[in-house]
Order: C-alpha cells, then sequence, then structure tokens
C-alpha cells in the first residue's frame, strides 16, 4: 500500500471519528424520535468502515510497481458533489426540504450517470418523495419547510 494511500485513509477514519463524537454531543435520539446527531453518527460510521475496507483492499491485493494510486479517478465528479452538498446545507433552510433535495438530487444523478435530465429529475421526484414520506408521515420527523412552504 502507498503511503500516500494510508495517510489519506486514516486521515478519513480520525474525520469519521470526529464526527462520531460530535454526533454523540448532539445526542441521538431515540427510535421514534430520532436527534439531530443520529444522521452524523451513522455518516461517520459508515466512512470509518469504507475507510478500514479500502485499507483491507489495499494490503490484500498487490499493487502494480508504478501504479499511480490515484490514477484514472472522477476528482472533478467527486468535487462537484462535495460543493453540491455544501451548498445543500446551505439552501435547506431557505428552500425548504422537498424543492432543495429535489435539485440537489437531480443534479447529482445527472452527473453520476443517468443519460438524460428526465431520468435524473424522476429518480430524485420518487426518491425525495420516498424520504419524505417515510420520515415525515412513519416516524413523524419534522424538515424545514423554507419560504415555499413545505
Amino acid at each position: 500500500m502507498k503511503i500516500l494511500e494510508l495517510t489519506f485513509n486514516l486521515t478519513l477514519i480520525l474525520v469519521g471519528g470526529a464526527f462520531c463524537i460530535s454526533s454523540i454531543h448532539l445526542g441521538l435520539g431515540k427510535v421514534n424520535d430520532p436527534g439531530p446527531g443520529l444522521i452524523p453518527l451513522g455518516t461517520g460510521a459508515l466512512l470509518i468502515l469504507f475507510s478500514l475496507g479500502t485499507i483491507a483492499e489495499s494490503h490484500l491485493k498487490k499493487a502494480k510497481v508504478g501504479e499511480i494510486i490515484f490514477k484514472n479517478k472522477r476528482w472533478r465528479l467527486v468535487l462537484v458533489m462535495i460543493a453540491s452538498i455544501f451548498a445543500y446545507a446551505l439552501v435547506l433552510h431557505i428552500l425548504g426540504f422537498l424543492p432543495a433535495t429535489f435539485l440537489l438530487l437531480s443534479g447529482l444523478f445527472r452527473a453520476s450517470g443517468v443519460k438524460s435530465w428526465k431520468g435524473a429529475c424522476l429518480a430524485s421526484s420518487v426518491t425525495t418523495g420516498s424520504a419524505h414520506l417515510i420520515f415525515n408521515y412513519l416516524f413523524q420527523c419534522n424538515f424545514p419547510k423554507g419560504v415555499v412552504g413545505f
């Protein structure tokens, strides 16, 4: 395993750990009343899990001599997705959950390989609607309404 790849994964494990610790301070809530720290806890745990998996995979397979570890990666797409998620966090309370999530997912589905905007918007509608139904009605979680009221 290359030292740069190991350093990168160990950094992600530290970030995941920070997410987990911070989320516990926010409060996890209960099963029927999740607190604000539940999703960051899951995010941090997944980040740690995937980083450990990447480290394990690197140790199990032999690296080719002279192999560039980040070659042929879609870094521009990754950066656009990260920037989109930050923008989503900024506009969520302004636009509300439904419009902000629909716009985010439409863009992410399109950027990640869905062939047409129609398909991306359809997938985004189904995903956003499902999340709204499950969390708003089943779990009775409140979402930001935004200026448009939904």
